[in-house]
């Protein structure tokens, strides 16, 4: 049997990563390398500076409860994308590690039917990424065209908040503004919405190689030590890449959980102030669909590592190991199972762990936020 390309799905998400200069070769960058220049490049110029505009602008609009709302949404997005871009440069000795460990002989299909398993999960892996790619582009993409949908072009307004030293509102600098504005929205859009694949990713794959070494355990026999051995070395393979998987995320969760919280708050609140089916409407309806989709593949891929890597005690107590194997193989597998009792659990710093749980937390608690805004609005 040929070995199977892990790493093939990954393709188009490590090509937009490299694009946005968070994939250089090798494991680190290095300060005399031309893509660590552009990497900062990207960075300061696009990234920093137009979050930095932002944040200035709402010292103006402090006052204005509607604006600021509508400004913070777009504004904690991209600051949480600032994070990551940052956390992603700096754990990228990590990244590459959790690569090559995908490319090791225990993470190998051994049955066919285990390859039906992978490609299961991969395709559903590559549904959800299409799916968060299409609603980000999407908001982007509306936000992007706003102005110039309502006319308000026309008085220089420009489609994100933000405020310049300089007087935008004049020609050239208005075009100017506007069309980097765009770009920078676009970029930190889709590097951040990448991050979150290629995160998504690497829970999918330690869920799979769960459902896979339960697989080798409920087919081994008596007289498998050999194969057993393989299990005992599969599973300290997969606590190794879950921990370096949540040594590498768990900054990042924590920052888009609470980001996601005031992001889907604030959104509900633009939506209950906006009138229906204008283009206000669609694009904050692409926005929340983009909020939930960002912070349910955490939640959902978690969930299933927790759920498979449960499985794996039932699975070696239902196997024929049990009957057949002498005293001391059996001693080895209660030393297992005891082991084996504790599932996965990939944490946000230790606050709250990835699952459905937090996922209808998150939603509760932005629902609390929400009410309260209303509130104050109506006061």
């Amino acid at each position: 049997m040929g070995r199977f390309n892990l790493k093939s799905p990954l393709t188009t998400n490590i090509l937009i990563l490299k694009v946005g200069g968070l994939w250089p070769s090798g494991g680190k960058y290095s300060p005399k390398n031309i893509y660590t220049g552009y990497a900062l490049i990207c960075f300061i110029f696009i990234v920093i500076s137009h979050n930095l505009s932002q944040l200035v602008n709402v010292y103006f609009i402090y006052d204005q409860l509607e604006t600021l709302t509508a400004s913070i949404v777009v504004m904690l997005s991209e600051v949480t994308g600032m994070v990551k871009f940052y956390l992603f440069h700096k754990n990228i000795r990590v990244v590459k590690d959790l690569m090559t460990m995908l490319e090791g002989d225990l993470f190998q299909p051994k049955t066919t039917r285990q390859r039906v398993m992978l490609r299961g999960s991969l395709n559903t892996w590559k549904k959800i990424y299409v799916v968060f790619s299409l609603s980000a582009v999407m908001t982007i993409f509306l936000w992007g065209l706003h102005p110039l949908v309502d006319g308000s072009y026309k008085n220089q307004e420009l489609p994100f908040l933000a405020w310049y030293p300089y007087c935008y509102r004049a020609s050239p600098q208005y075009q100017l503004t506007y069309v980097y504005q765009v770009v920078a929205n676009f970029f930190i859009a889709i590097t951040n919405q990448n991050i979150d694949a290629f995160i998504s990713a690497l829970l999918m794959y330690t869920a799979t190689q769960c459902e896979m070494l339960c697989d080798d355990l409920a087919n081994l026999v008596g007289t498998d030590r050999r194969n057993f051995g393989r299990c005992v070395k599969h599973h300290q393979e997969i606590l190794r890449f879950a921990q370096s998987t949540n040594q590498f995320l768990s900054v990042m969760t924590f920052g888009q959980f609470a980001n996601s919280v005031v992001a889907i708050c604030m959104t509900m609140f633009q939506l209950s102030v906006v009138t229906p089916f204008t283009p206000d409407f669609y694009t904050l309806v692409c926005c929340q669909c983009a909020c939930f989709t960002q912070v349910f593949v955490y939640c959902w891929f978690g969930n299933e590592v927790m759920i498979k890597s449960s499985n794996i005690s039932f699975s070696a107590y239902e196997s024929g190991f049990w009957i057949d194997s002498s005293i001391a193989l059996q001693k080895e597998l209660v030393f297992f199972l005891m082991r084996c009792c504790k599932p996965i659990q990939l944490r946000a710093v230790n606050f709250f762990g990835l699952s459905l749980q937090s996922f209808t937390s998150i939603l509760r608690t932005s629902w609390s936020y929400f009410a309260l805004l209303q509130q104050m609005n109506k006061k």
